[in-house]
């Protein structure tokens, strides 16, 4: 017969839907990750912790603004320990004072300074502060305090550039939700750096929390 052109998968299937579809055009092995099938369910966070991933950005937009009323970008990151359920950092684009304070860098170097670390000083920015992690002293098998952001979850209200997300990298973030997508934007726009496997650390993304009130930040 003539040939004809059909749509095939182009990458191995993830679900148990994606493997029903694929399975019609070829033999297919599959070995479903039951995390992505309970996240196109919604149903990967309760109802208490999205209240709490709601408050947390509520607390980056609070940083945003403060950043807009300085005349710089109105950007604010949040950076939490969730095993705690404890703020460790707020920052917000400080640009104005030098063109790599991003908001996450901001952000990156004030967990440093949690932890006696640190670059900069950010005294002239009241929005901007941080807070020593919680340490067990009674506990002594509970280990030194985390390297700058292991463990730790990123609330930014604007998807980071290319700078801001290998800095991520490098920092050991836990996880990163962010508001609103950019034209630069790192992770779910372009490269998706949080998870290229020729990096040696990798970390989960999520989008779209409090974006409306993130994306009115960008028109502001």
């Amino acid at each position: 017969g003539e040939p004809f052109v059909v749509q095939i998968p182009a990458w191995p299937p993830l679900t148990r839907p994606q493997f029903e579809l694929a399975s019609r055009r070829w033999p297919t092995s599959f070995h479903e990750d039951k995390q992505v099938t309970v996240a196109l369910k919604g149903e990967l966070f309760g109802p208490q912790q999205k209240a709490m991933m709601h408050m947390y950005m509520m607390a980056a937009l609070t940083a945003a603004k403060a950043a807009k009323d300085l005349g710089m970008e109105a950007v604010g990151a949040v950076v939490v320990d969730p095993e705690k359920e404890q703020i460790i950092a707020v920052g917000h684009d400080c640009r104005g004072n030098h063109p790599l304070h991003h908001a996450v860098m901001v952000c990156i170097d004030l967990v440093a300074q949690s932890q006696g670390s640190g670059c900069y000083r950010f005294d002239s920015f009241t929005a901007c502060s941080f807070t020593s992690p919680k340490i067990n002293a009674s506990n002594p098998e509970a280990g030194p305090r985390p390297y700058i952001c292991t463990g730790y979850d990123l609330y930014v209200t604007r998807e980071p550039c290319v700078m801001c997300s290998m800095a991520l990298v490098h920092s050991r973030i836990g996880r990163v939700f962010y508001g609103s997508a950019s034209a630069d934007g790192a992770l779910g726009t372009k490269f998706k750096i949080h998870s290229r496997k020729d990096l040696n650390h990798r970390f989960e993304v999520f989008r779209g929390v409090l974006s409306d009130q993130c994306e009115h930040l960008n028109r502001m």
